[in-house]
């Protein structure tokens, strides 16, 4: 979608691992009058009545991933209406949820639980509805370890197999509506307490089985999708967790990387098949060593070493051995 003919309900962003892979989001929605995170800018989700963006869905036109946040009461049925077609023209669409309404089940589409209303205690883990990705905003002052041990078993129960901890931009007005929303004490956490530790929970969602991150969803036919795309968002991801680990200069190669591969003319998978990757100047060691297992379609050998190795260890010696293998 060029600038151009961009709408100005519209919101475009780059995807990344972060932002679960978001580039069209709304910037307006009529939206529950509850907490709820905004996916596309990691921020507390404004409350309005704005209901323009979804009418005008069914004639806007997307060729990457399509995020529609939770819906006030009433409209859940245009919502998955216009999510399915949506879906028939081949886009990636990412619903987020807050309710208990069972949504539909088909190719291209991503259901995104958001936990904020149990990591607040505003609902009951037990109250968790069934799906596969989950999303942990991480909150100053949160009793994360606490929150964790009464999740887990709930999370798997209901069927969870990504736990994406997703550590948030909050502004005053954000952490005011929050506290509004808690017992005096809690909600003075939330101004008084230091960052969240998002390696502590991402140990523990590995810990427990679950993938830390969400797989980037791509375009199907009738779109084209490039293979590029693809190859894209498993040098983004392991980027990602060479930074959640401490080594920070890997990091920004494999994240370079993946904005470059992203936007190459030339077909990865063939230069990778015919040795050619080297002759990028992007291409390091740990970027050669992903697109050949992508190349080959196998599991991604250096993603699964880091979470091994970060699953094992605790945040100090993590972010040693990060800080040993940069200097070397």
């Amino acid at each position: 979608m060029s600038p151009s003919r961009r709408p100005a309900w519209l919101r475009v962003s780059s995807p990344e691992p972060q932002n679960l892979w978001i580039r069209y989001a709304p910037r307006r929605w009529p939206t529950p009058q509850t907490p709820w995170v905004d996916l596309s800018r990691r921020r507390l989700g404004s409350w309005s009545d704005d209901t323009l963006p979804l009418e005008r869905l069914s004639t806007a036109q997307f060729d990457d991933v399509l995020y529609l946040p939770p819906v006030a009461e009433g409209w859940s049925e245009r919502l998955w209406s216009e999510t399915a077609g949506q879906l028939e023209r081949g886009v990636p669409v990412l619903v987020q949820r807050l309710s208990d309404e069972s949504p539909l089940t088909l190719d291209g589409l991503t259901v995104v639980t958001d936990l904020l209303p149990y990591v607040l205690g505003l609902r009951s883990w037990n109250q968790l509805v069934e799906g596969t990705v989950a999303v942990w905003p991480l909150l100053p002052g949160g009793s994360t370890a606490a929150s964790w041990s009464q999740a887990k078993r709930v999370l798997r129960s209901r069927g969870y197999r990504t736990v994406q901890p997703l550590v948030l931009d909050f502004d005053p007005r954000d952490l005011r509506v929050l506290a509004s929303q808690l017992p005096d004490e809690r909600g003075l956490e939330l101004f008084h307490s230091g960052a969240p530790d998002g390696l502590a929970l991402a140990q523990w969602v590995l810990a427990a089985g679950f993938e830390p991150a969400l797989e980037r969803p791509l375009p199907r036919p009738p779109l084209r999708p490039s293979r590029n795309v693809e190859a894209a968002g498993r040098l983004a991801l392991v980027g990602e967790a060479l930074h959640l680990v401490g080594a920070a200069g890997r990091a920004g190669e494999l994240l370079r990387a993946a904005r470059f591969a992203e936007e190459l003319k030339q077909d990865l998978a063939t230069l990778v098949r015919e040795g050619n990757v080297s002759v990028l100047p992007w291409a390091s060691p740990d970027v050669e060593r992903v697109l050949t297992d992508w190349e080959r379609a196998e599991p991604c050998s250096l993603r699964r070493q880091l979470y091994t190795n970060l699953e094992a260890g605790d945040s100090t010696r993590v972010a040693a051995a990060a800080a040993k293998t940069e200097r070397e």
